[in-house]
């Protein structure tokens, strides 16, 4: 199983909307252009694989305040047992 199922959770983090120019190198189409790309990019594995735990945040992952609430989070998840 991957990120997202079996009690997981897949995160997608981007602030970028999504543009003409992005579409040759995304898996996402012209019904997404000039919405959130993490948003977009959600409602589409939600519409290929509905039972996913999808968690997104428009936010930029290079802020600093944002790394550091992730590096906790994966140091947690390291920590806890299985």
């Amino acid at each position: 199983m991957g990120a997202g199922a079996s009690g997981g959770k897949l995160t997608l983090i981007d602030s970028d909307i999504f543009q003409e120019e992005n579409i040759g190198r995304h898996a996402l189409g012209k019904a997404y252009l000039h919405r959130m790309k993490a948003s977009a990019l959600k409602q589409e594995i939600a519409q290929q694989i509905p039972d996913l735990n999808i968690e997104v945040h428009n936010i930029n992952a290079c802020n600093r305040s944002i790394l550091k609430i992730f590096q906790t989070m994966i140091l947690l998840s390291m920590l806890l047992p299985k």
